[in-house]
């Protein structure tokens, strides 16, 4: 966590570039299942982003949407983290972040999709608080 910094906002380039660095994470990869250039467009545009960094490089981004006022839940498009940061608290503090910022605007829950083929990320955000839903998503009460 030394020298970890949040940064808020990202251009398309950047988002496709860190999109870009992790997308073999993703089960199954990011890029099979959408154009990471259009994705990282519409990111940019519609999206709150935020990077944690550490030492100047990003180590993990997340897109997310806390625009829903009649039903005041949140949405994350995308939560990444490099590899070499996994397990050590990039995710968990980027999450986070996250939720404190959803919070602020009013939102009362955070909902997220995780794929079965991603056990890893089902266990992450059931460890977090997140629980199965009625839709087959996860979310958590942030109120």
């Amino acid at each position: 966590m030394e020298g970890w910094k949040i940064l808020k906002g990202g251009s398309a380039d950047r988002i496709l570039e860190f999109l870009r660095s992790v997308d073999d994470s993703f089960g199954p990869s990011l890029s099979s299942r959408v154009d990471l250039h259009i994705y990282s467009q519409k990111l940019a545009n519609d999206a709150e982003n935020i990077f944690l960094t550490a030492n100047g490089m990003p180590i993990a981004h997340a897109a997310f949407y806390c625009n829903d006022r009649n039903t005041k839940v949140a949405f994350v498009s995308s939560l990444s983290v490099r590899a070499e940061f996994r397990g050590k608290g990039a995710g968990e503090f980027l999450i986070n972040t996250v939720i404190q910022n959803c919070a602020a605007t009013g939102m009362e829950s955070v909902r997220l999709e995780a794929l079965d083929q991603n056990p890893r990320a089902i266990t992450f955000y059931r460890k977090l608080g997140f629980e199965i839903n009625n839709f087959g998503a996860m979310e958590k009460r942030i109120t």
